[in-house]
């Protein structure tokens, strides 16, 4: 048995209609013969495998945006060379057996100055603050639209 069967099963009895305390002793009863503590075992070392996956997965995440990124300032400072390059030349082409280069105007740029730019030019964003509404909660005040719920959680230590 393992712990989603023990979860299942557990279920299951929760759900006939037992008494209370023949409910207790069979839950014990399964739980006993289920050997709870292997069980749990196997969750601690499950839980511990896939952490140590996923912190090796983010860390070659994080080495092929580093690639990623390099590659992508190689081709910039590439194109800024070719492009003074080819700004020297009179007609500003050039043709190859392979490819053809050519200076072109870009799109415009617009720079924005947001200091000076009109309030009109904004879009206003409706943002909760979540902060105030726990402070408000925590000093006993109301607010429609908010509740509150306790939930509980495994810790493995």
């Amino acid at each position: 048995m393992n712990v989603y069967d023990l979860d299942k099963t557990l279920d299951w009895l929760e759900s006939m209609e037992l008494d209370e305390e023949t409910l207790r002793d069979t839950i014990e009863s399964v739980v006993e013969e289920a050997d709870i503590k292997r069980l749990m075992n196997n969750v601690a070392w499950a839980n511990s495998n896939d952490k140590a996956l996923k912190d090796a997965a983010k860390t070659q995440k994080d080495k092929m945006t580093d690639k990623i990124r390099s590659a992508e300032k190689r081709i910039e400072r590439r194109n800024e060379v070719a492009f003074r390059v080819l700004s020297r030349l009179e007609e500003h082409k050039l043709k190859t057996e392979e490819y053809s280069f050519w200076v072109q105007k870009n799109p415009v740029k617009i720079e924005y100055d947001e200091q000076a730019i009109p309030d009109e030019y904004f879009k206003m964003v409706r943002e909760l603050d979540k902060d105030a509404i726990k402070k408000a909660l925590k000093d006993g005040i109301e607010i429609s639209g908010v509740s509150q719920t306790q939930t509980e959680g495994v810790r493995i230590r």
